[in-house]
């Protein structure tokens, strides 16, 4: 780890109140080094500059409830979230994912563990894992209890 930094997420309300700002305090992800390794000349330039990974992969909202994905990984491989209250901008706590879920609506995780470009391989014959019975994507789903 590099340090220790702050993120800062801005919600706006388009009804005309003031934007407020969630900042969150998160421990900067070294690079890997397969990525220190660049491919031309821009992409050097940007490795030179930064040696850390950005710092959140995705956000995603349900409700009221923010969930911050970050690139750091535990032993496990999973990825550390923070949730947050996004009416108020309060820390709610964080956890850990196993994986980062395409959306979450109502409490609920939503993950497709077969990518489109993977389902159209098999749709041009190209036989693979993580398919229902009818040859579909499978969907699975998760309760989450933020």
């Amino acid at each position: 780890m590099i340090g220790v930094n702050y993120y800062k997420i801005t919600i706006s309300d388009y009804n005309g109140a003031d934007p407020h700002i969630i900042s969150h305090e998160f421990k900067t992800a070294d690079l890997p080094e397969k990525r220190k390794k660049p491919k031309g000349p821009r992409a050097e330039s940007i490795v030179n500059k930064y040696s850390y990974m950005p710092t959140l992969i995705k956000i995603i909202t349900d409700d009221n409830h923010i969930f911050a994905f970050q690139y750091r990984h535990n032993i496990d491989g999973e990825y550390l979230v923070d949730v947050f209250d996004g009416e108020n901008g309060e820390y709610i706590s964080s956890a850990w994912f196993p994986f980062i879920p395409h959306d979450i609506k109502k409490g609920k995780a939503y993950f497709c563990k077969y990518h489109y470009s993977q389902w159209i391989r098999w749709k041009m014959n190209y036989v693979g894992p993580n398919l229902d019975q009818d040859g579909f994507p499978a969907i699975e789903v998760y309760k989450i209890d933020p």
